[in-house]
């Protein structure tokens, strides 16, 4: 397991504003949460396409939209939780637990989820740590 995370870490190693969400990553599979993130299913092989994606001739790494779910479930219309990057390179988690608990439809959902914004994956991870402590 840990050759397959130092991997994953490896390739970001030239996109730094890129490497928080990587380092998230890391800190996920180290503790064995159930996450989705989108850059991996975006690069994975394919019918047309068996050896699957190259990180560096298919993403655009500076507009690429990179994205961590936590507890997407079936029929959810939103994940509970997710962590994006903003344009310096910085986390933003979406905490949308109230927002599934009042039904909110997915067009209103920033007006009723929780945004943390500028985080480091190591304070991240103190969210999503508490986030599964709570389930």
């Amino acid at each position: 397991m840990d050759d397959m995370i130092e991997s994953r870490l490896e390739v970001c190693a030239d996109h730094p504003k890129q490497q928080n969400i990587f380092f998230l990553e890391k800190m996920l599979l180290e503790a064995g949460f159930p996450y989705y993130f989108n850059f991996w299913d975006d690069l994975r092989p394919t019918p047309y396409n068996q050896e699957g994606g190259d990180p560096e001739k298919d993403i655009d790494w500076d507009n690429y939209h990179f994205i961590i779910e936590l507890e997407h479930g079936a029929g959810m219309p939103f994940p509970l939780m997710s962590i994006e990057l903003d344009s310096e390179g910085n986390l933003i988690l979406m905490d949308a637990r109230e927002a599934a608990d009042a039904m909110t439809l997915p067009e209103n959902l920033n007006d009723v989820a929780v945004f943390y914004e500028g985080l480091t994956p190591e304070r991240a991870m103190e969210i999503i740590e508490k986030f599964f402590d709570s389930l």
